[in-house]
């Protein structure tokens, strides 16, 4: 990670309390920044199969390998918080 979340610098220890952290460090409400981070999260989902249309790439393997690992960072991100 390009900066920690909490202090925390890798990604598979993130958990919960250092997003809590994150958001007091950052002066932001936690509920706020959960709300707005699932969100976020969700419509990236929802918009994967749009974006590849638009590309022109329904069919590559590329495509296809990015959005496996964008499906698997917004799992990361709802796990981690707290869903």
């Amino acid at each position: 990670m390009a900066m920690p979340i909490g202090e925390e610098y890798r990604p598979a220890w993130v958990q919960q309390r250092h997003w809590q952290r994150f958001a007091e460090e950052a002066k932001i409400n936690f509920a706020l920044l959960r709300k707005r981070s699932l969100a976020l999260a969700k419509q990236v989902q929802i918009n994967l199969d749009a974006s590849s249309a638009l590309l022109g790439m329904a069919d590559s393997n590329l495509l296809a390998a990015i959005e496996q690992r964008v499906q698997q960072r917004c799992q990361w991100l709802e796990g981690r918080l707290g869903v």
